[in-house]
């Protein structure tokens, strides 16, 4: 098997789940904006892309930890354990600046972040499901 078959196949498992979860915080800033206004609905969607960036970090991660894999399993399992901590740290850091720079709505930014992690999820259990 040619490794460019599974490269194309974890973009497309990728691109379908930010899909998703595009639509998610979509429609969870739709109803914060129904709800309680414009402000919510902007920190809803910051929340969502910040779950949006670690998908997409994820991906990447996942990518280069199996090209690493084909050379060393030790190395391909550094740079997942690796990727875990950035994402850690980059999601405490982005919601230390949305919520204390920005002055984001801390609720609906949450929010936005769970349902989009929510679509992550699902996403992840239809692909084992296959």
């Amino acid at each position: 098997m040619s490794r460019d078959q599974p490269d194309k196949a974890l973009t497309r498992r990728v691109g379908v789940v930010i899909g998703r979860q595009l639509l998610i915080v979509t429609l969870a800033a739709l109803g914060f904006y129904w709800a309680q206004g414009l402000w919510q609905a902007q920190s809803a969607l910051y929340g969502g892309g910040v779950n949006i960036v670690m998908t997409l970090l994820l991906g990447r991660g996942i990518d280069r930890a199996g090209k690493a894999a084909e050379y060393s399993a030790r190395h391909g399992m550094f740079i997942l354990v690796m990727g875990v901590i950035q994402r850690f740290v980059l999601v405490l850091v982005l919601f230390g600046v949305g919520f204390a720079l920005l002055k984001l709505d801390p609720l609906a930014s949450i929010v936005g972040f769970a349902l989009t992690h929510l679509a992550y999820l699902i996403g992840v259990r239809e692909s084992v499901n296959k």
